[in-house]
């Protein structure tokens, strides 16, 4: 099928069938001239053909719908060809709770609504309670199986990069999904920052929230804006939003009936070529210049990527376990300049092992992961950029604004990606937290207060370089991160206090406490606190809070753990390596360093840039001058000026 369909479609084996446009009351008509073996079809069927046409460009150009200013499309479906994917692994997932619906049946009742409106469903019709756990494991084989077998839809990308007008996503799915399935199929760059997830509004499809916080968010009133869906609930929530809606019958889960059902539902028209569009909106395609085909799935386009992890110590182990345990990378080598600790990594983790820099950026590994002590990251992140390869670098991207800025430049010098760990943004609790934040909930941000603190055991008996670093460079970073990306402001003056002590008593020449306060661009007021001097005894090692109000409402957020145990003390218990009783590394600090890889993968820029790296670096630095000044610091007296380092300075 392709171009319009009235969804009544009736198969033939006539060679040019364009009955099929007729609604089905001349069905009829069509058999009887079949029948009598009307000579000509064609000339027989003219007078309707053409009425029913002008009947559906009538159907577009009503004067209540203006020229569209604005093109929303669903993402599941309409961009990826995930539905029927997903609806396969919601069928398995039922069906280990004893609920066996087909996935036709899936398709049918649950296609693009969320997963709460499924929940009331099954519990409505069909008497099952879901389990909890229900929902991660769904999510969980959700993601295994885009990695394997997703793919674009024919023409997507082709006709996304040829629109000239204003254009986002607004989906279903939760953020962190939706962004995997567009970076997969790369089309992730084509729509960020512009991309909406109803995890961001009050209710999801078939409510209109998603689509009317996206027009207002790209600034354009609900009726010049143009929605493109392939669900009933998609389309029923564009139609309740007041926008015009085109149903989509594209993707792999549409059966013959689905264009009626998206007729039925309020779709003025239904297509299963987004290419129509141009003509049935009266838009005119960009020209644009392409040197390659259109990219699909990255799993039919390529091999695993390779990887070298730099650094062999508490957190390299991390990103080999990361990476050991996930299909779309390959661990290549792990190089450090302790020659027995790369040699017992690579036995652990069986890979190759060097201690030399050179030889591993000489290889064919693509992306190299730096994890050394935080004040050695500059040479081997520099040296890795100017080889053309791709850079995770762990938080922070360097000690210095200087070394900050001299890995950008090498990241333009040498046109590989970079990245920073800032791994609290893969957090459920701080992914929350950002939602919240950017669905304008709590307004505009006036003040808040963040703390990430240690015990004492961390300089003292876990690391061997605390003198090196500090609490402002093991654990600030993270609390910079996490208040900057959420209320989307940059830092404009900072005043601190320190203290030293306790660790410098124990040889460790370091700040014992830290407290940064921070005033934003919009006048908002964060107080930062890092410690390193917690008692040994408390709970648990790491106390993390975050605290946001803003003119509308506030959030409390407290990463503590679930497990409290009471044996030879209370507390609970911590491990910077979370393995599942089944060996597969999992939880949130895994998640950047496969994320980064599906970025390379796909060859679409990630999120934590290099740039979010030097503000970080520039508002501890500025921390440190206003603690060794007593005064406080404007941050353009750290940064100077930024202009010529070409990157983006926007939030992603």
């Amino acid at each position: 099928m392709s171009g319009l369909s009235n969804g009544k479609d009736t198969p033939t084996n006539l060679e040019n069938p364009i009955f099929l446009t007729l609604p089905r009351a001349n069905h009829l008509l069509v058999m009887k001239l079949m029948l009598h073996e009307v000579g000509d079809l064609k000339e027989a069927l003219a007078p309707q053909v053409f009425q029913a046409k002008k009947e559906k460009s009538q159907k577009m150009s009503l004067p209540h719908f203006p020229p569209a200013k604005l093109i929303i499309f669903d993402c599941d479906g309409v961009l990826i060809d995930s539905e029927f994917l997903g609806c396969r692994v919601v069928s398995e997932a039922l069906a280990t709770i004893g609920c066996h619906i087909p996935v036709e049946e899936v398709v049918r009742r649950f296609t693009g609504i969320s997963f709460v409106e499924m929940c009331r469903i099954l519990r409505a019709d069909y008497g099952v309670n879901p389990p909890a756990e229900l929902e991660n494991i769904i999510k969980n084989n959700v993601e295994a199986a885009f990695h394997t077998e997703l793919k674009i839809i024919k023409g997507a990308a082709n006709f996304v990069s040829s629109l000239g007008i204003p254009y986002c996503v607004a989906s279903s799915s939760a953020t962190a999904k939706l962004r995997l399935g567009l970076a997969i199929t790369g089309l992730l760059e084509a729509f960020e920052p512009n991309i909406f997830s109803a995890t961001m509004v009050p209710q999801g499809k078939p409510a209109p929230d998603i689509f009317l916080y996206a027009a207002e968010k790209m600034g354009v009133a609900p009726c010049d804006a143009v929605v493109v869906e392939d669900s009933v609930a998609g389309v029923t929530a564009g139609v309740r939003a007041g926008m015009r809606v085109i149903g989509f019958v594209g993707g792999s889960h549409c059966g013959p009936d689905h264009a009626a059902m998206l007729e039925q539902a309020g779709a003025q028209l239904v297509v299963s070529d987004l290419a129509e569009m141009f003509s049935l909106l009266d838009l005119t395609p960009r020209v644009v210049q392409k040197s390659k085909s259109e990219p699909t799935s990255m799993s039919k386009t390529r091999k695993p990527v390779k990887v070298a992890v730099v650094g062999a110590g508490i957190w390299g182990a991390n990103h080999a376990l990361a990476l050991t345990s996930y299909a779309p990378a390959e661990l290549s080598v792990i190089c450090d300049l302790d020659e027995s600790r790369a040699k017992a990594a690579a036995e652990r983790f069986g890979c190759g092992w060097s201690t030399n820099l050179d030889e591993v950026l000489a290889s064919d590994v693509e992306v190299v992961t730096i994890a050394t002590p935080d004040h050695l990251h500059r040479d081997p992140a520099v040296a890795a950029l100017h080889a053309g390869k791709h850079v995770l670098i762990e938080k922070p991207i360097a000690t210095t604004v200087s070394d900050a800025k001299a890995i950008l430049d090498a990241e333009q010098k040498g046109g590989g990606m970079l990245m920073v760990d800032f791994h609290a943004r893969w957090h459920p609790l701080f992914m929350g937290a950002k939602s919240y934040a950017e669905s304008g909930k709590l307004g505009k941000s006036v003040m808040g207060y963040a703390r990430l603190s240690d015990t004492i055991w961390v300089p003292t008996k876990m690391l061997g370089w605390g003198a090196r670093s500090g609490p402002e460079w093991f654990l600030m970073p993270h609390m910079m991160d996490v208040v900057r990306w959420p209320i989307q402001e940059e830092p404009r003056e900072v005043y601190a206090k320190g203290s030293r002590g306790v660790l410098k008593d124990r040889g460790i020449d370091c700040f014992d406490t830290i407290q940064s306060m921070i005033t934003f661009e919009n006048d908002a007021v964060f107080t930062l606190e890092s410690s390193w001097i917690l008692p040994e005894s408390y709970s648990n090692v790491v106390d993390q809070r975050l605290t946001l109000y803003g003119t509308e409402g506030g959030l409390d957020l407290r990463n503590e753990p679930n497990l409290w145990v009471y044996t030879d003390k209370f507390h609970t218990p911590f491990s910077s390596e979370t393995l599942t009783r089944y060996g597969k590394a999992w939880g949130f600090q895994y998640e950047p360093i496969r994320y980064f890889v599906d970025c390379v993968a796909a060859g679409t820029r990630p999120e934590a840039t290099g740039f979010d790296g030097l503000v970080v670096t520039a508002m501890i630095e500025a921390t440190l001058m206003s603690i060794a000044e007593n005064r406080p610091v404007m941050m353009d007296e750290i940064l100077g000026d930024i202009s010529q380092l070409g990157i983006r300075k926007k939030f992603a």
